[in-house]
């Protein structure tokens, strides 16, 4: 089980060992939010995995971000793969990453 990073590093092993579940959770989200009426969502899975390669972690905290304000506001997002560590990760990444700067 993952737990909140608090680091870079352990920003990036929660992204690594998620990532499968991350993937699933986008595509189970573009069609909960396209018929609970959330607006149009997509992602690009190729920039997605770039991104991770490249450790990119602003273009992969933005995909997560709109991922996160599109999802309902229902219980059922907590049935999708990677939630859990979704919300960890959003909730830790300014205070981890600013203190890059």
């Amino acid at each position: 089980m993952n737990h909140p990073p608090s680091t870079p590093e352990e920003w990036w092993s929660n992204i690594d060992a998620a990532w499968d579940g991350i993937i699933a959770t986008f595509d189970v989200a573009i069609s909960e939010i396209a018929q609970k009426g959330r607006g149009p969502f997509s992602y690009d899975a190729v920039a997605l995995d770039r991104a991770r390669a490249q450790r990119d972690h602003t273009t992969i905290q933005r995909s997560l971000q709109d991922l996160f304000w599109k999802a309902p506001d229902e219980a059922v997002i907590h049935t999708w793969p990677a939630w859990g560590v979704i919300c960890d990760l959003l909730s830790e990444y300014e205070e981890i990453f600013d203190q890059e700067d």
